[in-house]
């Protein structure tokens, strides 16, 4: 992995979180959603603290080693779209992201355990609804 290109910038990543708590709120207490780019050394991993959900940044040492249950990797240019989407809601920018394929989506943990986890209506709001009902 290359070092990171532009310093992540948390607060789209947390406002994801707050402006969609309905779908965050149905997932497991240890469920944990990351997001990488292409060639880049920063993972930002979504997981529940203290009763709400914190987005952090940890590095990202390839897919194999996420720590994360649903990974979704971005190219450089849709994570540029997104650390520039300030106030913007992300969650339509990554759905259609992931229709146009700027985004691949690596489960990391079995379908079995995603779905107990709550990952079902999420997966479906990012677009991965066939991968949400694949066995």
């Amino acid at each position: 992995m290359s070092p990171s290109h532009q310093p992540v910038r948390l607060a789209a990543w947390q406002d994801l979180l707050c402006r969609h708590a309905d779908l965050f709120a149905k997932l497991g207490a240890d469920a944990r959603l990351g997001f990488a780019a292409v060639r880049d050394d920063a993972l930002i991993v979504c997981q529940r603290e203290q009763g709400g959900w914190l987005a952090s940044v940890q590095r990202f040492t390839g897919v194999g080693e996420a720590p994360v249950h649903l990974l979704l990797v971005l190219d450089a240019a849709t994570m540029a779209k997104a650390a520039a989407a300030d106030q913007a809601d992300l969650l339509p920018l990554l759905r259609r992201q992931v229709r146009l394929g700027n985004i691949v989506c690596f489960r990391k943990a079995a379908h079995e355990e995603l779905m107990a986890q709550g990952f079902a209506d999420l997966m479906d709001a990012f677009g991965m609804d066939e991968m949400a009902r694949a066995h």
